[in-house]
C-alpha cells in the first residue's frame, strides 16, 4: 500500500479517503502593504496585485477556483514559484 496525501479526493473503486485536517485559505501580505489592513480580502483586491502561486492548473488553486474565476477577476500578474518559502518572500 502506498499512502497519498491529496486535497482533491475522487471516487475510485477500492480507494478510501480519510479526512486528516480542516483547511482554511488565508491571505498573507507584508505588514506595510495596504491590503494587510483589511479584515477581509475580496476578489477585486487582486486586480492590481502580483499573485504568487504554485505552477499548477488554475482550477487546482483555491484562490482561482473559489474566488477569482467566479468573480471574473484576473490578477495584474502571476508569478509562479515552487517553494512556500519563496511565496512568503
Amino acid at each position: 500500500m502506498d499512502p497519498v496525501i491529496s486535497s482533491d479526493p475522487e471516487k475510485l473503486p477500492g480507494v478510501t479517503f480519510t479526512h486528516l485536517f480542516d483547511y482554511r485559505p488565508v491571505y498573507v501580505a507584508f505588514a506595510k502593504h495596504p491590503l494587510s489592513k483589511k479584515k477581509w480580502i475580496e476578489a477585486s483586491d487582486f486586480e492590481k496585485e502580483t499573485l504568487k502561486a504554485y505552477p499548477v492548473e488554475r482550477g487546482r488553486l483555491d484562490v482561482f477556483s473559489q474566488l477569482l474565476i467566479s468573480n471574473k477577476v484576473e490578477p495584474a500578474r502571476i508569478r509562479e514559484v515552487e517553494l512556500i518559502s519563496i511565496i512568503l518572500l
